[in-house]
This record gives structure tokens, C-alpha cells and sequence, in this order.
């Protein structure tokens, strides 16, 4: 924002900052969001997604690029280096004072970190393409969707199949068994006809 300070008739002091509240609010809710997901991930790896590779896929992907260095030319190369740091357990946590050092000391190197040198892509750029190529609409996770989709369709296809094998079979079944009936009925019959001799 700027600050206009009136010091006497005649002085003004104007200090020109930038307003990064907004950018580190984005930061907080990217490691939300990130350890929200890897704690999704933690409880389907017990369950419905176990064996399915594409979640951790996802994770993988994106822990790289948190991890990768950026040459971006600026004095950051890792997003670490301005606080956004994986923890031993493989949480994202923020340290703020790392970052509050950044955006007081270096803000133009923050800048080269996140968004590039105009050659090079920035972090945040990186890890954009990144979640894009997993997107559902159109990326790994709607591959992998559709796949299970087609697998599912095949299984109902299977148990359509099946059910009017089943139906078949139960038909003949209960055409053997009125036919097995009628033969004991006319056999109780013939018991009864030598019976009455």
C-alpha cells in the first residue's frame, strides 16, 4: 500500500510497500490444501485406494516441484529457502520468519522464485503445469477415472451376462423339476393302480 505521512505545512513523506498479506494468506492455504491431501492419501492407502497408483502419483509430482530447485537467476533457488519446507513426517509447514526476511530483504528474488525471469519459469509456475497434467478434467486423474469407469462397465456387462446365464439355467432348472413333479405324480400313480390290484 502507500503511506502519506504530512510532517509540516509544505513537507509530505510518501512510503511506497507492497501489501504481501494476500500472498502469504495463498502460501497458508496452499499447505493446507497440500497436507489435507496427503492426509486423504494416508487414510485410502489402508483402504479404497490402496492399490490404485495415481494418488500417489499426485503427491509424488508435487513434492518435486516443492523440492526442485528453480534457476530463476534471483538468489532462491528452492521454495526452503523462503520457508516453505517439508517436515520430517511429510507435512508442509511455513516458517514465516524465513519468509517475512524474503519479502523485507530480497522481495525481488521472491518474485524470480515464484513467478521466473521471463525465461525461466517460476515455482509457482512449475507446480500450475504440474497440477494441470493431473487435473480431472482432462489430466491423470480423469485417465485413470475413465479407466475404472471402463472396468466398471466391463463388470456390469459381466454380471449381465452372468445374471442371464443364471436366469437361463433357472429356467431349465424348473423346467426339469415340473417335469421331475410330473414324473412322480404318475408314478404315485402307478403305485396306486398296483396297489388297488
Amino acid at each position: 500500500g502507500i503511506t502519506l505521512s504530512l510532517l509540516k505545512a509544505g513537507d509530505a513523506s510518501i512510503n511506497v510497500s507492497s501489501d504481501y498479506t494476500s500472498f502469504k494468506d495463498s502460501l497458508k492455504a496452499i499447505v493446507t490444501q497440500y497436507n489435507k491431501l496427503r492426509q486423504f492419501y494416508t487414510q485410502q492407502a489402508k483402504g479404497a485406494l490402496g492399490g490404485d497408483p495415481v494418488l500417489r502419483e499426485v503427491l509424488h509430482d508435487i513434492k518435486t516441484v516443492l523440492l526442485t530447485a528453480n534457476s530463476n537467476g534471483g538468489r532462491y533457488k528452492y521454495l526452503s529457502e523462503i520457508g516453505l519446507e517439508l517436515t520430517s513426517s511429510g507435512d508442509l509447514k511455513l516458517d514465516e520468519t524465513k519468509l517475512n526476511t524474503a519479502i523485507t530483504s530480497y522481495s525481488g528474488d521472491l518474485e524470480k522464485l515464484f513467478q521466473g525471469d521471463g525465461v525461466t519459469d517460476g515455482a509457482l509456475d512449475t507446480l500450475k503445469t504440474t497440477l494441470a497434467n493431473l487435473d480431472g478434467s482432462a489430466g491423470l486423474i480423469k485417465t485413470a477415472r475413465d479407466g475404472i469407469q471402463t472396468t466398471l462397465s466391463g463388470f456390469k456387462d459381466k454380471i449381465e451376462r452372468q445374471q442371464l446365464r443364471l436366469e437361463i439355467r433357472r429356467q431349465e432348472l424348473m423346467r426339469q423339476y415340473a417335469a421331475a413333479d410330473q414324473a412322480m405324480a404318475r408314478l404315485n400313480q402307478l403305485t396306486a393302480s398296483i396297489t388297488n390290484l
